[in-house]
């Protein structure tokens, strides 16, 4: 037998025997089937590019002794709630998935400027005295970043317990010596799951896209917006990105100092100090519901919230999203709800960062249109605001976008509000954002439409 012919066969054989090494754990762990499908598809037609993807890109839960011992320390449900019987359905809800139920008596702000969030992320970093924590996806090495890192490097020098944790992807352009200053001046700084590590543990897609500040367990920032001139900066120019963040006083923020322990503990391998938090007193009228979600919760209860809310709509689903490539279960809720007469809007970028989440997403937007939802394509600067009201009874604002990678693989956090007046606030900042879009789907060419088509079949992957 000929070298070739030899080759030949082993390649052919390897194609057959190399999908069997994954797929008993393909079949085995519990995905969207058209997760699933995508990735039987993918090792069917690429198996030798597909399967070492496979094993380092498919975790999507941790381990379960592992996902334990963080929800152990997230210590979540030890809040005063609002009474069940006085719940609404999706916080009932979320409280069967093991989350803690509202909490009354907080007060939120909400910022829709790039300015207005620069101010706020400083006042809060300026205000902390005992302990000063944040967790953010992207920590960039530009005047906005450097403004912020030189901030808190101040509040170390000054005793407070100042902690910072950046993912190991979204960061990974930032240099070690842009966080040298805080090092020394006693500031602690941890990586979360760094990509190399992450390719090693088969957990290199898991990445940390919350972003949160807390400053004395009391006062708390998050939001859409990460710590570059892109979000924020002392004066934003025009073409600052389109984004909401939002700072809390009251109980919620206690929760989100619960899920910054929850976080550092795992990047960092040190326990949690409690020392230093300060119980935070009641301290206005809004009800909030602090919702993570992602590998370190047992369920999806992001995505089963909306799919609740979603099918019990009446009045209105509106919907905020730089990168837009649902479930194919939210869709049906959508797509049922604007046949029967909701008032469905979906608000995307006319052109986002990702070109293929916008190839990706236009056969979605295209069938939503086709049921009666409105689709607006926002003018302008970047869109990267996240955002839902369903009805006047829910709104939900925080780090998730609505696609499959922050429904299902990232550590993600949305803040559902209940109290009217909030709810209110949030339909007002995505009306603002509505009338700065143009309605309609363009016509679309065959290429473009097959380039969708195959696109849709592989979204759940992106």
């Amino acid at each position: 037998m000929s070298l070739d012919i030899f080759l030949q066969y082993g390649l052919l054989l390897g194609a057959v025997l190399l999908p069997l090494l994954v797929l008993p754990d393909l079949l085995r762990t519990r995905r969207a089937p058209t997760a699933t499908l995508a990735w039987l598809l993918g090792l069917v037609l690429l198996p030798y590019a597909v399967v070492p993807l496979y094993f380092v890109f498919s975790g999507r839960k941790l381990p379960l002794t592992r996902r334990r011992r963080i929800k152990a320390r997230m210590r979540l449900a030890r809040v005063d709630a609002v009474p069940e019987e006085q719940a609404s359905d999706v916080d009932r809800l979320l409280r069967r998935l093991q989350l803690p139920g509202a909490t009354p008596g907080n007060s939120i702000r909400l910022e829709g400027d790039g300015t207005d969030a620069f101010k706020a992320v400083c006042h809060i970093i300026d205000g902390a005295q005992k302990a000063l924590h944040s967790a953010i996806y992207i920590l960039a090495d530009d005047e906005a970043g450097r403004e912020i890192i030189a901030r808190m490097t101040a509040r170390a020098r000054l005793g407070v317990d100042v902690r910072l944790l950046v993912d190991g992807v979204g960061s990974i352009d930032l240099p070690e010596t842009a966080l040298a200053e805080l090092r020394a001046a006693g500031g602690r700084v941890a990586i979360f799951n760094p990509l190399l590590l992450g390719v090693f543990r088969g957990l290199a897609n898991l990445r940390n896209h919350r972003k949160i500040i807390v400053a004395d367990g009391a006062v708390a920032w998050s939001g859409g917006r990460n710590f570059s001139l892109d979000y924020m900066r002392a004066e934003c120019p025009p073409e600052c990105w389109t984004d909401l963040s939002f700072t809390i006083a009251g109980p919620a923020a206690q929760l989100l100092q619960e899920v910054f322990w929850s976080d550092w503990v795992f990047a960092s391998g040190q326990p949690p100090d409690t020392a230093s938090a300060t119980p935070p007193a009641q301290c206005g009228q809004s009800k909030i519901q602090i919702v993570p979600s992602g590998p370190d919760v047992p369920e999806d209860p992001l995505f089963s919230a909306l799919l609740s809310a979603s099918f019990a709509a009446r009045q209105r689903i509106w919907l905020v999203s730089p990168y837009f490539v649902p479930d194919e279960a939210l869709m049906h809720a959508w797509l049922l709800a604007a046949r029967m007469g909701v008032d469905v809007r979906i608000v995307v970028p006319q052109r986002s960062d990702s070109r293929l989440v916008d190839i990706a997403r236009t056969s979605y937007v295209r069938d939503l249109q086709a049921a009666g939802a409105k689709i607006l394509r926002h003018q302008g600067p970047t869109l990267h605001l996240k955002a839902f009201v369903i009805d006047d009874e829910i709104a939900g604002i925080g780090t998730a976008n609505l696609d499959t990678r922050s429904l299902f693989l990232n550590f993600e956090m949305t803040a559902m509000l209940y109290s009217r007046d909030d709810v209110a606030k949030v339909m007002a900042v995505i009306e603002t954002v509505m009338g700065k879009s143009r309605e309609g789907v363009p016509a679309i060419g065959r290429y473009r439409g097959l380039l969708s088509g195959a696109a849709r079949l592989f979204a759940p992957l992106l």
